[in-house]
């Protein structure tokens, strides 16, 4: 065993902290500046999807620089990170709220205290709603109903109050949580590498045009690799693809995948898989070394 992977599990313990406490402190930044940004524009739905794209692509970042491969806990972070930015958006909502409340009681009343403004406003919420602090204020938000689709003081297209304002922030919440999961579950598919403690980087390393696909399937499947290497050519020519993950040490296998640019449903162009396979460390060389 190489010294880098006896030192690998501490590494990954340490990155594995700090990933979890910079998904903490990223989720209330991030939830902050939307709720600031909120009180001058907001677009439904795309906001949402935009915090769920930045937690989710800040958490893959954290989990490459920490080299953090354990794709249960990176996408726990992404979902973690999607749920605290979500609260923290309505919690600064809230505190801005508080703060214009209080600073409209301190012009009718000079003498107030900030004691006795605070309390003012969790007791008139309480009247209200039944409930103080962020529930009252979310309950007092969704009684007085708001209106998707608004943009500053613009009227919007559609305005939902009560129960239906609930039903729109779970929707929200929804739509945040799993965009920061899809994310975090495609960057955590990437290989990692435990002997030498670094990434898998991938490269086209030559194209097969001799042989169709039901043969290039055939000889992953039953491992010939020296005919499948010689099959492989150089070429910018039309061809089925070959695309090689590998690490930088010689002790770990590296990942061949076959591929040809097909089509989807829609007839747009796109990279299609026929074939998939892991090449042994006894023979990894040949395809890491000779394209």
């Amino acid at each position: 065993m190489t010294a880098t992977a006896r030192a690998l599990p501490r590494t990954i313990v340490i990155g594995s902290a700090w990933m979890l406490l910079l998904t903490i402190i990223g989720g209330i930044i991030g939830g902050v500046l939307l709720g600031l940004l909120a009180q001058v524009v907001y677009l439904v739905f795309i906001f949402p999807v935009m915090l769920g794209a930045v937690c989710g692509g800040i958490v893959t970042q954290m989990a490459r620089k920490r080299k953090v491969a354990i794709a249960p806990f990176v996408m726990l972070c992404a979902v973690v990170m999607a749920l605290i930015a979500y609260m923290s958006y309505h919690g600064t909502s809230y505190a801005l709220f508080t703060y214009q409340a209080s600073d409209q009681l301190a012009k009718d009343y000079p003498d107030s205290t900030p004691e006795q403004r605070d309390r003012a406003i969790q007791q008139s919420l309480y009247d209200t709603t039944g409930f103080s602090g962020v529930l009252g204020f979310l309950s007092l938000s969704a009684s007085s109903g708001i209106t998707i689709g608004s943009m500053g003081g613009a009227h919007g297209i559609m305005p939902l109050v009560g129960p239906f304002v609930w039903g729109y922030w779970v929707v929200e919440l929804g739509i945040v949580v799993t965009v920061s999961g899809l994310i975090a579950r495609g960057e955590s598919k990437k290989r990692f590498c435990y002997t030498c403690g670094e990434w898998y980087r991938g490269e086209n390393i030559g194209t097969i045009r001799r042989l169709n696909q039901e043969q290039i399937v055939q000889l992953m499947r039953l491992q010939e690799w020296k005919a499948l290497d010689e099959a492989i050519e150089e070429t910018d020519a039309s061809g089925y693809d070959v695309y090689c993950e590998a690490c930088e040490c010689s002790y770990a296998p590296v990942l061949l995948t076959a591929t040809y640019m097909g089509s989807d449903m829609q007839g747009r162009p796109r990279v299609v898989d026929i074939a998939s396979a892991e090449v042994p460390a006894d023979f990894a060389d040949t395809f890491r070394l000779a394209h």
